[in-house]
């Protein structure tokens, strides 16, 4: 995780450094939000990095959502900025996330209780603020929806040594709102 953290951070410096603006562009983008649902509010970080060819944007990222159930996503980024200034921007995130051990209450007779990651995706729209020549803020609404699976492993209460388990899968489908503030970089 940290070696993708740099990356996404050296290449844009690298590239900034090219002499003359490029049709291709190395570009960062480090996301920090909210997200809320019925559980509450929590918090939502996203790296991502890629390249800016023309209106559009394609790249891949990592990121930690912390509703609920506490996860790491990777995802496959993607951007549009319809216009000719470019400042109005419609994104897509789709991929996997991977769910964080998480505290196990006490039940009783229960010998596990572990998560599954799933499905992760996250859509919006937003808004590009300029801050200099090579840098972006932007402010962005979206829906995220985060797809896991609880696995409890309960013991029969019986008088053998050989007691029969009970299992249960509990599918979460959870569907969030988000509001991102974004710094975007190497544009």
């Amino acid at each position: 995780m940290k070696k993708l953290f740099l990356v996404f951070l050296i290449v844009p410096v690298m590239m900034q450094a090219q002499p003359g603006r490029q049709s291709i562009q190395w570009r960062s983008i480090v996301s920090a939000g909210v997200i809320s649902g019925e559980a509450g509010n929590d918090l939502l970080l996203q790296l991502s990095g890629g390249l800016k060819i023309k209106k559009f944007f394609a790249g891949a990222g990592a990121g930690f959502d912390g509703y609920r159930f506490h996860s790491y996503p990777l995802f496959i980024d993607l951007r549009f900025s319809p216009g000719k200034n470019q400042q109005l921007f419609f994104y897509g995130l789709g991929g996997y996330h991977f769910a964080k051990k998480h505290d196990i209450t006490e039940e009783w007779l229960k010998k596990s209780d572990r998560l599954k990651g799933g499905f992760y995706a996250d859509a919006g729209l937003g808004y590009f603020m300029p801050a200099g020549k090579r840098n972006r803020f932007a402010l962005s609404a979206g829906v995220t929806y985060k797809y896991l699976t609880q696995i409890k492993t309960f013991e029969n209460f019986c008088t053998t040594g050989d007691c029969d388990e009970n299992i249960f899968k509990l599918r979460h489908r959870l569907g969030r709102l988000t509001a991102k503030l974004s710094w975007e970089f190497g544009y």
